[in-house]
């Protein structure tokens, strides 16, 4: 066992939240020790103000007091707990807490922001937001807790951050007395902007033990130089969203140069042909590798936005790349004070609606500040004021029934019944959508 002390200001290649990465890619954890330049947090706004909730959160969970106006700074940037955090985020999550302890158990004992080790991997460790214990039903239950703040769902079920930490938590001397004895362990999620707010997973143990094999050995992978670079990335939707090392991973430049190799190719094919080319070069594909040649692009816009970040960021530092450079954004004006402006406008003689508006929120965001409020029962009623029109177009989407076909059909349906169903009156049937959709 374990019984470590970390300064909050280091930091893991191999930590909880970068671990399903290096399961799923043991490349990234090579291509990262060989570019250390890129192992850099570029925390956005959304990011800091997870940072400030968690602390908010941690502390009332603690028993103290801390209301509005509590301030925290988060790499130089001074941050400042809101009215609205707490109605849409603090309270909701608090909420959930309640509720969990009325479907599983009191929370009688836990531990806070508990910074583990991970067992047999050097220099591996992680920060979990709550460990813990339940009794349901007579039997003992770990429990491994995390505050997700984002609007981004984040599953529960098979969660490998919450592997990481469970694993670190019960080999670790402060916390392993939750799991000894317990029968399993429940993996939750809090997550305010998420459907539902609460989540939970219950697991065992024999899953812990497979994720401590699997994050093992894929260490051990991206250490072996046996293995060549290519034989240990794996691409996917999950690991490439956020990678640090996008910018040099071998498989998306691959993909790219193969891309624009094909674009070059199309474009010379098409100018060759003159007037009898297609009006555009991707027409000459064939379905196939048109799909094939879509599936790269979407791969590829984690790496375009990888690509202008590193830009941007050497730009700034007065880098020289190629001849691209930083133009100011349009400036953007506002009013010093509305409330003066206000004034100074009904001094003129103006008319408040000549210069203000009145406007309901979307009936998203309705619905969101009823399930903050834990309205259900308004929430209900909710539909009944709200309409719906038809799409007027269509998104290319992959993965997805062709809605435009079908839709098709349902009017050459309704079309063939309306010719044969037309009345005296010429009254006319509802097509599924307009014309001019």
């Amino acid at each position: 066992m374990t019984d470590t002390e970390f300064s909050p200001a280091e930091h893991s290649q191999i930590g909880g939240s970068t671990s399903p990465n290096i399961v799923k890619c043991p490349g990234s954890l090579r291509l990262l020790r060989q570019h250390p330049e890129l192992d850099v947090d570029n925390a956005g706004a959304a990011a800091r103000e997870g940072t400030l909730l968690h602390e908010v959160i941690a502390r009332l969970m603690d028993g103290q007091e801390c209301d509005p106006g509590f301030e925290i700074d988060v790499g130089g940037h001074k941050l400042t707990y809101t009215e609205g955090m707490r109605e849409y985020q603090i309270a909701p999550a608090l909420r959930a807490i309640d509720q969990f302890e009325e479907e599983y158990g009191a929370l009688d004992e836990y531990e806070l922001e508990v910074t583990v080790s991970f067992p047999g991997i050097a220099g591996a460790f992680g920060t979990t937001d709550l460990v813990g214990g339940v009794e349901i039903d007579g039997e003992k239950w770990a429990l491994i807790g995390d505050w997700k703040f984002g609007y981004n769902d984040v599953p529960v079920e098979e969660n490998m951050s919450l592997a990481y930490y469970a694993c670190g938590a019960r080999a670790d001397k402060r916390t392993a007395h939750f799991f000894e004895g317990a029968v399993g362990v429940l993996f939750v999620i809090v997550q305010p902007k998420g459907e539902p707010i609460l989540k939970v997973w219950k697991t065992d143990a024999a899953f812990l033990d497979e994720f401590e094999m699997r994050l093992k050995n894929s260490v051990m992978m991206a250490s072996d130089p046996d293995h060549s670079i290519d034989e240990i990335v794996h691409e996917g939707e999950s690991q490439c969203m956020y990678c640090k090392v996008a910018t040099v991973c071998p498989a998306k430049q691959n993909k790219a140069a193969t891309l624009l190799a094909a674009f070059r190719e199309m474009k010379e094919t098409a100018e060759i042909k003159g007037d009898n080319a297609p009006a555009e070069p991707a027409e000459a594909l064939d379905n196939d590798t048109l799909a094939a040649y879509l599936i790269m692009l979407e791969e590829l816009a984690p790496f375009e936005k990888a690509l202008r970040s590193t830009a941007h960021a050497r730009l700034e530092q007065g880098q020289t790349v190629g001849d691209y450079g930083l133009k100011a954004k349009q400036t953007r004006r506002a009013w010093i004070d509305e409330e003066k402006t206000i004034a100074r406008m009904r001094q003129w003689g103006y008319k408040m609606p000549d210069y203000t508006e009145r406007k309901v929120f979307s009936p998203a965001a309705i619905e969101s500040l009823l399930k903050a409020r834990g309205d259900e029962k308004r929430l209900k009623r909710l539909d009944k004021l709200i309409t719906r029109t038809e799409s007027s177009g269509f998104n290319l989407v992959r993965g997805a029934a062709n809605e435009f076909t079908e839709r098709a059909a349902a009017i050459a349906d309704a079309l063939a019944r309306q010719a044969g169903e037309r009345t005296d009156d010429d009254q006319q049937l509802a097509l599924p959508f307009s014309e001019s959709a």
